[in-house]
């Protein structure tokens, strides 16, 4: 059994790209043979060059892929696994606000569903989104992170932190507005945000933060998966908020993951659907439903490290890839 990797259309997209090389080491771990197109092969190609390899698998990210595959490879036994990453047509209509293009988006994924042999879903939401419209053989595998726990740095008590981008959907006016109500409530907290767009985030932080509290509130660049690993190592609590959509009901965001990898308890929208729950049972963090809902909740390293564990470790997702297979 040999798993070959379509990445053509997934060059211009780095982050998409690393996720794909990380389901490509949980696929083909202990499968001799099997292929990562690292050199984005056309798909003019790929007939000729799965023949040649003897590829059984082929797994793509796209419904693009799988409609152009599916018709380059008749004739071929090619099992094709589609990697659904998100809701795509909801996506575009978020952006472009067109129903046209919503609508032909929706017939193009709905024709993929059904030429593919079986799907990888991210989220158990995900699976029963598509499962009404489509019933095939899956799998779910969250998306999974690199990072680990870095074992000599302090903890900071009452340490809050976000990390990424200073887009409108991930609500940083939410988390800033709940960050006054717990500096009123707890003296020792801080809050620290990583992010490359340092102007930006200076700018939300002297917008909704209440100036008695700018000292507690730090903003910093990192610039390599280390600073990272310490920066996450140093803090109790990350946020993760979204509005609520399909979008987000059918994700699995990477942030969740790194989080739990290192260790951080996750403050959380219920809009995470596959995920809310799960971590709040752990007692890995908790929900909150508006940066309204302020919850000073105990701090506990274990249960975040224990959750990622059963749920995103290569172990767990290696043995769902069995069952698929």
């Amino acid at each position: 059994m040999k798993f070959y990797f379509f990445t053509s259309e997934l060059k211009n997209n780095s982050s998409v790209l690393l996720a794909f090389r990380r389901l490509f080491e949980i696929c083909s771990n202990d499968r001799d043979g099997s292929f990562f197109d690292s050199e984005f092969t056309h798909y003019l190609k790929t007939r000729k060059l799965i023949k040649s390899k003897e590829i059984t698998h082929v797994v793509v990210p796209t419904f693009f892929s799988v409609i152009l595959l599916r018709c380059l490879l008749l004739g071929l036994k090619i099992k094709i696994v589609y990697w659904v990453q998100g809701d795509v047509p909801s996506e575009s209509f978020l952006k472009n606000s067109s129903k046209v293009r919503f609508y032909i988006l929706k017939f193009l994924e709905l024709i993929a569903l059904k030429m593919s042999d079986s799907c990888i879903y991210v989220s158990d939401y995900m699976k029963r989104y598509y499962d009404r419209l489509v019933f095939k053989k899956s799998v779910v595998l969250p998306c999974i992170s690199t990072l680990k726990k870095v074992d000599s740095v302090v903890r900071r008590k009452s340490s809050y932190c976000y990390i990424g981008g200073m887009s409108e959907w991930q609500k940083l006016d939410w988390m800033l507005q709940y960050m006054n109500s717990v500096f009123h409530i707890d003296n020792l907290a801080s809050l620290k945000i990583a992010t490359r767009d340092k102007l930006k985030a200076t700018e939300l932080v002297s917008h909704f933060i209440d100036e008695r509290y700018f000292a507690r509130v730090t903003v910093v660049s990192l610039s390599n998966e280390n600073e990272v690993e310490e920066f996450l190592s140093g803090v109790e609590f990350g946020f993760l908020l979204r509005e609520e959509s399909n979008v987000n009901y059918v994700s699995s965001p990477i942030k969740l993951a790194e989080y739990l990898s290192c260790g951080v308890n996750v403050l959380l929208s219920p809009s995470i659907k596959s995920y809310a729950e799960v971590v709040s049972n752990y007692g890995a963090g908790c929900i909150i439903n508006s940066y309204l809902d302020v919850k000073i909740t105990p701090y506990c390293e274990s249960a975040s490290l224990k959750l990622y564990g059963d749920f995103f470790s290569i172990q767990v997702l290696s043995q769902r890839v069995e069952a698929l297979l």
